[in-house]
């Protein structure tokens, strides 16, 4: 489908059409303080005349075949933490195809629930139905939390002279989903079913709110942002969209697992660009790392200095360790391999 002389590919719109979409949705009002822009993870509505505010964010499962019950609330629950809140309530619009069996739907709903509940969350609502004109599940949450007015993080609030860091590895969502459902592809291109096995084990690890609600309780995180759908280079260009900045990054110092290197080398992807909730990736002040790397670390998860923050020098993100640079929209590697995938290239 061609629009505005713009291919439209599977996975998130071109930001060139994102940007007149939201134009035309602006939410004027003191009560919204954040509302549909691009890069930030929720809006942020000022409760009334207290000093709480409501964080709110909706986001589908489109692509994944497996564990879909357990990322859509996982992913959902990501974007209002990397906002400052606790995710607490979840709506689901949960959407299957004719012929669907019950038992899948059971599924589906039981993983939801067990996800809702390691994270403290309770699913308060939503809708379920067999949907014409579908050929997979889809399914849609919408995740809710509260949390202080002077608390909430924003995506666009990183300011130069700023460090940016990264919480947990890159890409693990999508280094499960294609080692489930690239498995036999994978294997026939020589990488060990060891090695996919535990894999397809990085779904368990997904979420972030526990580092990223503390990281925000603390006041140590200027800005932050959950790199979902172009990975953690097309998280990094989203927040510098949002805060108007350029961001020097040592793609060297980025946190990866070997697992996700042979899987994405396998298949002719760059791991940069594979959706990767399960990873935080922020800014903070100079002053602040090494507590914020304490608190990180003292949980057992990993942090790492991954660059600096610059004045807007014409370009978004500079990979300085490989001279390269971006400046706006990079295609998703899992919306990119399963269209060829489909096509048969």
């Amino acid at each position: 489908m061609r629009k505005g002389g713009e291919y439209l590919g599977i996975g998130k719109l071109p930001y060139s059409i994102l940007g007149e979409i939201l134009s035309q949705i602006e939410s004027p009002g003191t009560d919204v303080l954040v509302g549909p822009r691009i890069g930030e993870d929720a809006a942020v509505i000022k409760i009334g005349d207290t000093d709480y505010v409501m964080l709110v964010h909706t986001d589908p499962i489109t692509e994944a075949s497996s564990r879909i019950g357990w990322l859509s609330i996982n992913v959902a629950a990501n974007d209002i933490a990397v906002s400052g809140a606790r995710p607490s309530w979840f709506t689901v619009t949960l959407l299957f195809p004719p012929n669907t069996d019950p038992v899948h739907i059971q599924k589906v709903v039981v993983e939801m629930k067990k996800a809702a509940d390691r994270i403290g969350g309770k699913i308060v609502g939503g809708h379920t139905e067999v949907s014409p004109g579908i050929s997979k599940t889809i399914v849609i949450t919408t995740a809710i939390g509260i949390t202080k007015n002077n608390q909430y993080v924003r995506t666009g609030a990183a300011k130069p002279g700023s460090l940016v860091f990264q919480v947990k590895p890159a890409a693990l969502e999508g280094t499960a989903i294609l080692a489930h459902d690239f498995k036999e592809k994978l294997i026939q291109a020589g990488v060990d079913p060891t090695v996919l096995m535990r894999a397809e084990s990085f779904i368990e690890e997904i979420s972030v709110v526990e580092p990223a609600v503390k990281l925000a309780e603390n006041g140590l995180a200027e800005s932050m942002h959950d790199p979902t759908e172009g990975g953690i280079l097309g998280g990094l260009i989203e927040l510098a969209k949002a805060s108007n900045v350029s961001l020097e990054i040592d793609s060297s110092s980025m946190i990866v697992r070997e697992e996700t290197k042979l899987i994405t080398e396998a298949l002719g992807a760059d791991w940069m660009k594979l959706v990767s909730s399960g990873s935080i990736i922020g800014t903070m002040k100079p002053e602040a790392v090494e507590t914020a790397a304490k608190l990180v670390r003292e949980s057992g998860l990993e942090f790492s200095v991954i660059g600096i923050v610059k004045e807007w020098s014409g370009f978004d993100v500079y990979l300085r360790d490989k001279g390269v640079y971006y400046n706006g929209y990079v295609r998703e590697e899992l919306s990119r391999l399963i269209e060829e995938d489909r096509s048969g290239v």
